[in-house]
Order: structure tokens, then sequence, then C-alpha cells
């Protein structure tokens, strides 16, 4: 009460804090980062380690197990995961939720500078750091040129493009791929070496030693100080070429050594690297360019200054630089269709309000609560630390719905009392006075609702924490406003006997009509209140029904749905002759239990049964799962796998036959091609020569937001989904020979294929076995395509076996053969050439003549002893064989991935139930365990958190309930009705096609609060007329009458509000939308079903907790109050005695 009387009394002073609150929200807005998504961290660390040249099962043995070992015991740890790629080991560990991830980064750190020593010498220090979703790459360019050739093009965007992309503020790295690399190669001549009396190691030895910088030290001379250092590096390329190799005669020991040069035996030239990769752009050679923002980096800003940067490039160098794919156009659209979904929110919303009010002042007076509580809610947004992103926005977008409630009520009843004569002031205080316990009840309900969401555990609680604050600061900051601004303005524009203008037309119409429409209700309630298990039957029927329709849906046949449905019908028989029995017991005769129970259980026949005809209409379930909603990317992924034996040539004759059939569809844009590695896939980047991938980028699509802001003229717009044009280019590719191609259009969540089953053991010969019969299992299940496995075999490889008895006559280790292996054919780069302060390779190998002839394999001189040759062949045994192209391990268990794609119409949610089931019935063998991965391990591993706060919702509801009427039990009338909810929720999705998954479900939570409003309108004011002394029934009657406006008022404005949303107005919004769907469907069912059901189940209550009473009474021989007079507990600050008007 002196709230609102010093608002009143105040004005001044709730204009400066309405101004203040504007500004500080303006300010957080204009300063708050602009992002896609949420900023979420995972409790994972990365550690990777490079080692040309080693196959990925000697990557195993050598560096992953090692790296496993050695961090396995580390506190606070949940899984070690590897991948062991040909030259690149990548171990992930990842530390249970709420793990301090800096100090679990300088544990693996510690860990692993343990084993460094134990690694490979050859091999990279291994580099240990976060896994930073955040910091996905966020542009990408493709560099050509017509005049530059590619090792120009590469040099100058290595020396100057990355060097000005890396000073833009937030970028954290720019990589760089495709290209010709500048490098010096010293190709070494067999023949000459045997010539000369040289093996392949007295060559790698000069040259390590040739080209070191050694610090001396210094001299002092007097009061003059010098450093003393040997520059050894060369200064030209010409230098290396006379590079002196001393060779001691072994005839003669004690003669002088002779003198060859490098260039006597090898052919030194400055060129560009042997390729194992190409980049492409629209099938012309290009270099591929992609840059990644820190934690902290602003998307659309780095992308802003970064467009600045390659503009000023492209007037210094004759390069075109083209953009194929830029995160923060989708940040901008996104949050483009999110603002236009607000504007268009708040103009249904004071559109409704108008039409109820029919008066310009009270309109206006309920719509400058929005603008207030939206900005106040930046000024909270900005003050946690969250960025402006789909999130927060869609908060927002909810607000609008929500914050209006309060205001509503308080004008609502503001009116009332003008209505009944009462002076401006006098009606704003007591309007506001005779629901101020009701109103704050409703805030802290929605408050309570969104709590749990906000500490959610689990990926999804930090993805959905800035949503949940966003909406409870706004609706903390709307009861504050109906409590001040509310009041203040109502007591100043409002006058005595405020009829709401004259009445004609519209509104005179629509007066009569709700006029008749409370009547009809009236008597409707009355009916219900005297049939009133009658209506719960059927409120709670309904509810149950729809569950036994979706169970019906999953059927197999018409049968199996008979049966399913006939299992609830003879409990609800049995059920009414128990309640029919009971009655003859007390000698009274009624059947209609027995009828009832019976009519029940049919009607849960009946609706299993269109259940299953629905579905079978459908061609699959009426009731899809999917965790993540789809989402358009407008990209289209075709991943190339050729024989392990095929050629960079030949994946490049597949790719450009795939890019020449891209080109022909009308949809396309940009096409980007990789040969030599596939990125971004199930199984991260895995690169060889047999991997080609083609990206095609699609035009934008066409969205109904372009229809509503026709002033932006967009031309080219796609009106087909990206699935359909998928669907085309495959039908387009059909078989290529020898070749698996595998077309797939992304999600945007970055997990992979639809489609993955994990398949270990603690045998690692069985597991490829199983994953082989596990992939003809799933292949036999409808819907899925394009299986795969993450382990195939690797290229034909030569096994040098040394041996040991051989190698120590000659006086050589495994290590040294090893060394003179690796420099023959992957070459050794240890010497640096340095040039213009640019550092170059220097790579020491064989000639290719030699490098592509198996047979010189074993003719290769790895040293000489006593002035003969020690060849390859001499000391070891080679051996043809073929190696896996990648080793997957999960906590020191080989793994093999089964994957798949799914046929359109099709869910993984509702697929993954069939797999589990079939891969149960598949015999993999002993010891062998299957687990789904991607969505559905993502499901089940945050599921258990959100069902946790979905029973932490209806907790502290009851626990606001519980206080708002000072009774244990009455909280009971309200939560029953809630579950009714799920009624219209479900419906509307079955409607609409949607899929029910994770934003689906927050819509779940929501819905409890929202509901529960409606009802404490209801209830409480029916305890307030029963507090005046009038009877249950009629207190019932004219509380649903004259809740009904504000009822009607606060459902219809939020089902508007959310209206934007469910229609996914913008391009990619279809994320947002199932929220939307949700909401509408359930507060428009729930809230007819409220106006009946509670008053029905009040009555319930009542009677129950008067028959509580009564035998307390007895046993504590206390006698209860007459009915009529009681009533729950009221707000002591209800101050009015006046009847209210039946209006």
């Amino acid at each position: 009460m002196g709230l609102t009387l010093a608002a009143i009394r105040r004005p001044v002073w709730v204009w400066m804090l309405m101004i203040f609150a504007i500004v500080m929200g303006y300010i957080g807005c204009k300063r708050m980062p602009v992002e896609q998504n949420p900023e979420i961290e995972f409790p994972v660390i990365s550690i990777s380690t490079s080692y040309f040249g080693a196959n990925p099962t000697e990557i195993e043995t050598l560096i992953s197990r090692p790296i496993e070992d050695s961090v396995s015991g580390l506190s606070g740890l949940k899984s070690v995961q590897s991948q062991s790629l040909e030259g690149l080991s990548v171990v992930t560990v990842e530390f249970e939720l709420g793990t301090n991830l800096d100090t679990a980064l300088s544990d693996v750190n510690s860990a692993v500078s343990a084993i460094t020593g134990q690694l490979p010498r050859d091999a990279e220090r291994p580099v240990v750091q976060k896994v930073n979703i955040a910091g996905e790459p966020i542009l990408y360019l493709a560099a050509e040129s017509s005049t530059l050739t590619p090792l120009q093009l590469r040099d100058i965007i290595d020396d100057r493009v990355v060097d000005r992309l890396s000073r833009i503020p937030g970028v954290a790295d720019v990589a760089v791929s495709g290209g010709e690399v500048r490098e010096i190669r010293i190709a070494v001549d067999r023949q000459r070496l045997l010539s000369y009396g040289l093996g392949v190691s007295d060559v790698l030895n000069a040259m390590q030693n040739a080209t070191q910088n050694v610090p001396g030290g210094r001299i002092t001379d007097g009061n003059r100080e010098s450093a003393v250092r040997v520059k050894g590096e060369f200064e030209s390329v010409d230098e290396i070429r006379r590079l002196v190799i001393p060779v001691s005669d072994r005839q003669d020991p004690n003669a002088g050594p002779a003198i060859v040069r490098v260039g006597d035996i090898a052919t030194i030239s400055d060129q560009a690297a042997e390729r194992t990769s190409f980049a492409r752009i629209n099938g012309r050679d290009a270099a591929i360019i992609t840059v990644q923002k820190s934690r902290d980096g602003n998307t659309v800003n780095i992308t802003d200054q970064a467009k600045a940067a390659l503009a000023e490039l492209s007037k210094t160098y004759p390069i075109q630089f083209t953009i194929t794919r830029e995160s923060a156009k989708q940040v901008n659209e996104s949050l483009e269709d999110l603002e236009m979904a607000l504007i268009i929110g708040i103009i249904l919303v004071i559109g409704i309000i108008y039409m109820f009010l029919h008066n310009f002042r009270g309109t206006l007076i309920v719509a400058l609560a929005i603008p207030t509580c939206i900005m106040a809610a930046f000024a909270a947004i900005y003050a946690f630390g969250y960025t402006l992103n789909t999130m927060t926005m869609l908060g927002l977008s909810l607000a609008i719905g929500i914050l209006v409630d309060d205001a509503i009520v308080v004008l609502e009843n503001t009116y009332r009392h003008l209505y009944m004569g009462e002076e401006p002031e006098t009606a704003a205080l007591n309007g506001r006075l005779e629901i101020g316990l009701a109103a704050v009840s409703i805030t802290l309900i929605d408050v309570a609702v969104f709590l749990p969401i906000a500490f959610m555990g689990g990926i999804v609680g930090q993805f959905m924490r800035p949503f949940a604050v966003t909406v409870a600061a706004a609706t903390l900051f709307s009861l504050f406003v109906s409590f001040t601004l509310t009041p203040m303005l109502a007591s100043r524009w409002y006058r005595r006997g405020e009829n709401l203008e004259d009445k004609h037309g519209f509104a005179k119409k629509f007066d009569n009509w709700l006029h008749a429409f409370a009547n009809a209700y009236k008597r409707r309630l009355d009916w219900a209140l005297n049939h009133r298990w009658t209506v719960i039957a059927v409120g709670f029927g309904l509810l149950l029904g729809v569950f036994m329709m979706i169970g019906g849906g999953f059927a197999p046949n018409l049968q199996a749905a008979i049966k399913q449905g006939t299992g609830m019908l003879l409990p609800c028989i049995v059920v009414g002759a128990v309640l029919v029995l009971i009655n003859l017991l007390n000698r009274r005769r009624n059947l209609r239990p027995l009828v009832g129970g019976a009519l029940f259980g049919a009607a849960m026949l009946g609706f299993t049964v269109l259940g299953y005809l629905l579905s079978a209409n459908k061609g699959g379930p009426i009731f899809d799962i999917k965790f993540f909603p789809e989402q358009e990317t407008g990209q289209i992924a075709v991943n190339i796998t050729m024989p392990p034996s095929a050629s960079l040539e030949r994946t490049l004759q597949v790719v450009e036959r795939i890019e020449g059939i891209a080109k022909r569809l009308p949809d396309m844009s940009y096409i980007t091609s990789n040969i030599g590695f596939q990125s971004g896939s199930n199984f991260g980047q895995i690169r060889g020569s047999q991997y080609g991938q083609v990206l095609v980028t699609l035009r934008e699509k066409k969205a109904l937001l372009d229809a509503i802001q026709f002033w932006k003229k967009k031309e080219g717009l796609r009106t087909r989904s990206q699935e359909s044009i998928a669907s085309d280019l495959r039908e387009m590719i059909g078989k290529v020979p020898d070749a698996n191609i595998v077309v797939s259009s992304g999600g945007g969540f970055g997990i992979g294929a639809p489609v993955q089953v994990n398949i270990r053991s603690i045998r690692p010969e069985q597991v490829l076995p199983a994953a082989l019969k596990a992939k003809e299992t799933l292949a036999k299940i409808p819907g899925i395509i394009n299986l795969d496995l993450s382990s195939k075999p690797g290229k034909p490889e030569y096994l040098v076996r040394p041996d040991r008895v051989r190698l120590a006559d000659n006086d050589i280790s495994v290590g040294q053969l090893g060394a003179v292996m690796r420099v023959a054919y992957e070459g050794n780069v240890d010497a640096k050439y340095r040039e213009g302060g640019r550092e170059y390779d220097i790579r020491v190998n064989m000639t290719d003549a030699v490098r592509n002839d198996p047979n010189a394999l074993a003719a290769i001189p790895v040293t000489f002893r006593q002035g003969n040759p020690v060849f390859v062949g001499n000391v070891a045994k080679i051996e043809g064989g073929v190696g896996p192209d990648k080793v997957d391990r999960q906590d020191r268990q080989r793994r093999v991935t089964v994957t798949g794609h799914l046929l359109p119409g099709y869910v993984i949610g509702t697929v993954g139930r069939v797999i589990d089931s079939e891969l149960a019935k598949a015999d993999l063998g002993k010891d062998v365990v299957f687990k789904q991965g991607g969505e559905n391990e993502i499901q089940g591993n945050e599921m258990p958190y959100m069902a946790f706060a979905f029973g932490l919702a209806l907790i502290l509801v009851y626990f606001v309930l519980a206080s708002l009427f000072d009774n244990i039990v009455y909280p009971l009338i309200i939560q029953l009705a809630q579950p009714q909810a799920l009624v219209g929720a479900l419906l509307f999705l079955m409607m609409t096609n949607t899929p029910f998954g994770i934003v689906g479900f927050i819509g779940f939570i929501m819905l409890i609060g929202l509901v529960g409003k409606n009802a404490i309108l209801l209830v409480d004011f029916a305890n307030t007329l029963r507090g005046r002394g009038i009877d249950r029934h009629n207190a019932l009657l004219e509380s649903g009458v004259t809740r009904m406006r504000p009822i009607l008022m606060t459902t219809i404005a939020l089902v508007l509000a959310m209206i934007p949303v469910a229609l996914a107005l913008g391009r990619g919004s279809e994320f947002r939308a199932p929220l939307g769907i949700t909401i509408i469907g359930g507060m428009t069912l729930s809230t007819l079903l409220t106006l009946f059901v509670i008053p029905c189940t009040y009555t319930v209550f009542d009677d129950f907790s008067s028959w509580i009473r009564g035998i307390l009474g007895k046993v504590t021989g206390r006698v209860g109050r007459p009915e009529s007079t009681e009533s729950l507990p009221q707000p002591a600050d209800q101050e009015v005695k006046e009847p209210a008007a039946d209006r």
C-alpha cells in the first residue's frame, strides 16, 4: 500500500524512476555484444599432437595412448576420447559440469608435460587448449587472382592478409588452406649418394648442423660489451648448393676428407611444396581463409571490420575476395526477425487491450508498461554479463505477453471501482490493493517457473539461462510498474464515474457480445458446478486421451492399437463397478459410475484407434520427437570418399564432376570444394588423397518477414527448403564409379549426422565386425540412408620391419633407420631458410623417381660401413599391408561409430527408439556394447536436468500458492489444472507437424506458471467474495464472470505476442517456433478448461478440506465455522466492501 500511495502522491518520483530505467536500458543495449547464441562453456580440453608421416596405427600407439594414460587419473574426469589420424593425434578430455576449467587446464598441461619426453622425437610438442564452441569460425573467404600464381597468392595471404585480419579486435585465429606454399627442396639423388660414398643420414646431419644459429656469449673490452654468436643460417639458395659435406676416405682413414657439395648430390630448387590438398571456388583454384573469433569477440563488429580490411587489401593487391559464409548475416537476420516479432507483438497486444477497454487513455497506460519493462530488462541483461542474442530477444518477445498482465489486472480493477463512483485516486488505490497479493503471487509464479530454467544444469541449462533471466527480470519490473506507474497514471488520467467513452459502433457491439458471452458462460458454469465430476472427468479425460492418441500413433497395426486401448477399458469398468458397490453398501442405487467408467474407457479406446488412423494417413507417427529443431543453414555438403589407393588427381576428377552437377541447381550461389580433406564431418577433419568435399552455398530462402518488410527489396530468393534441394542433388549425382557420395544438409548445431551409434569392446578385434553387423541392421530400418563407418581401410602401405641383428652388426639403431625412411619420403624440414622476415622450410628428401618407385625402397642407402653402402633391404624386411584411415578410442577402448542420415519426414528421436530395439535383438558379439551418440546422446544426458527443472517449477509454484492462500490443500486446486495445458500444447504440435524437443519442453515448463495465473485470479476473488458472506456456489459464479474479462485479456495478449514467434517470420527462426506453438496451444485450450474445471475442482477440495476439518474438530473438540462464511485467509490490505457488479 505504501509504495502505491507514494506513487500516486509523488508522480515526478515515478517519472524519474521510469526515465532512469529507460536510459540505463538504452546504454546496456548499445554496449552488449551481438551474437547468434548465448555463450556456453563446455568443460572440455583438447590435446593436439602432429607427427607428420605417421599412419593412424602408429599415432595411436606412440602418441594417443601415452597421452590418454597420463590424463586418465585427473580429478573430475568424465571421459577421454581420442582420434588418431594420419600425422595427427587429437585427445579430447571431458570433465564433469561445474569443474573449474582453468584448474583442469593446468592439471592437463602438467600431466602431458610429464610424458612429453616419451613421445617420438620428431613429433611436435602437444598443444593443450580449451574447446571454445563460441570460437567457431565466423567468416569464410575464398581468395583468388587472375594475375598472381598460386604461390604468389598464398605468399601475400600469409604475409599480408592474415596479419591484417589478425589485428582486428576479437579475432582469435586466421587459418588458410589451399594455394601453394614456398619451400626450398633438396632432392637427393640415390646414385650420386652411392658414387660419393654417402648415406641419407650423412646428408641429414650435414644440413641440421649447418643451419644453426648459436649464441657464443659476450666480450667485455673495457667499457664496451659485445655479443658473440655463430650465424649459420643460409643467406641465399646458392649458399645451400655450395654447402660442403666432408667425406672421409674409406680406404685411407689418415687421408684428408674429400669435398662434396650439396649441389653435387642433390637438386636444389626454390619451389612450391608438394600439395596434399586443394581448395576451389566455383571450379577455380583458390585459397580458403577462415576467421575465428575469441570468446569475448563481437561477431558483427569483427565481420564489419574484416569487410573493410578486405576492401583495402583488394585495392593494394590484385586479389578478389568472396565471402562464402558469414555468421554475422545469420546473427543480424535472427535478431531482425525477433525485433519484428517484438514490434508486431506489441502492436497486437495494444490492439487487444484497446478492443476490450475501448479507451485510449487506459490503453496508453498499459502500453507504457511495455517499453519501460523492456528497457529495464536490457539493463538487467547487461548487468548479468549476457550478450544480445536470440535467446535474450526471445525472452523479451515472450515477456510482452506477460508483463502487461499485472497492468491489465490493476487497471481493469481500477475501472471497476471508478464505475462504482469512487474518486480516481481512491479507485486507483483500492483497485491495486484489492488484487495486490494476487498480483504479487502471479508475478512470483512466473519467477518461480523461470528460476528452475535459469539454474538448470547441463548444456541446455547454460543455453537457456539468458532466456530465463530475461523473462524473470522483465516480469519483476512489470510488477513494480503495476504498483507505481499504472495506478499513478490511472489516478490522473481517469475521471469519476468513468464509463469507457460513449459506446457506439464496434465498441457497443463488442460490449454486447462480451455481455452475452458472460451470461452464457455463467449459465454453463452453473450447470458445471452441479455436475462437477462430469466436468472434471472430461477435463482430465482429454489429457489422458491425447496421450492415448499419441501412443496409438506408434502402434504397428490396427490390432495392436485396439489391444493397447482395450488395456484402459477394463480398469475403467472395474473402478466404476467398485463405486457402484460402495453406493450399494451405503444403500444408494446409482449405476452412473459404472456407465461413466465404461464410457470413459471406450473414449480412451477411441482416442487410441484415432491416433493409429491418423498416423497411418500421415505415413508415420503423429507425434515426432526431435531434441533439436531443424534449422535452415543455407548450405549443402557433399562428402566424397574414394578407394584408399586413389590419388589426388582421381579425387579431383570426381569433385569436378559433382561441381558441374551442382552448378545446374537454380538456387546455387557458391560452390567451394576441398580435395584431400573433409571438414566439419562427424569424425572431425579427416585428411587423405581419397577424401573430397563440395559445399554448395544456397541463395537466401524467402521468408514471411520479406513480405512484411516490403520496403526492403530482395531479389533472387529461393522458395524451396535446403532438404528438398539436397534430395534433388542426391538424385542428380546418382552413382559415381568407385566413389561413396553422401549428400547432407546441416542442421546448424554441429553434432554431426542424425544417426550415430558407437560400438565399443574391451577386445579391439571384435569392434569392427560388430560395427559391420550393426551397419547391416540399421540398413533395414526405414528412413535411414548413407550409412558409413568412422574407421575404414586406409591407404596401402609398405611395412619396414627391422632386422635387429643386422642393425646391430652395422651399428644402426631403429631410430636411425626410421629417420632415414622419413627423410627419404616425407622429408625432413628441421632446417629453415629465412628471407625478408619470412621463414620457409628446407625439405630434404629423395628425388621423385625414387619416392614414386616401390622397388627403390629396399635400395635406399642408410649409411656406409667400411666403405660399403648399407641399404634398407640389408637391415630390414619390407612387407605390404593396409592400415585403418583413422583410429577412434573412448575411455581407452577402441570405438567404431556407425553413422547415417535420414530421409525427409523422419526424425531421429522417433527413429532412435527403433534403432535401440533392433540392435538389442542383433547379436553383435560378447563383450560388445553399443550406445547412440549425437542428438540422442545429448537428449539422454540433458533430459534429467530438464525433468528436474519441471519438477522444481511445480514445487516452487506450490510454495507460492500455499503462501498466498495460507493453506496447504487449496494450491492443489490450481495445480491440478496445470497439466491440462498440455492438451492444447500437444494437439497444436501435432496439428502443425512440429516435432517435440528441447524448445517445446521449455514451453511446457512455462505453461505451469502461465496457466496458474488465470486460476489465481478466479480462486482469489472467489475467496474474497466468500469472506464477504456470499455462499460458495454464487461466489464461484460471480468470480468467474467478474474475472472473465481480465483472464481473456491476459490470455489473448500472450497468445497474440507469441503468434510472430510461432509463424517463424525470418530466416533461421525455425528453432524458436515450437515455443510459440506450445504456448499458443496450451494457453488457448487450457483457458477454456480453466474457466470450468477450476471452479469444479475448487468445490471438491473445499468439501475435502471441510471433511478434514470436521474430523479434526471431533478429535480436538472444536467445531468448524458455517460453510457460507468459511473462506481462505484474506490479505489484510483488501478494503473494498461493496460486492462486484456483474458487468
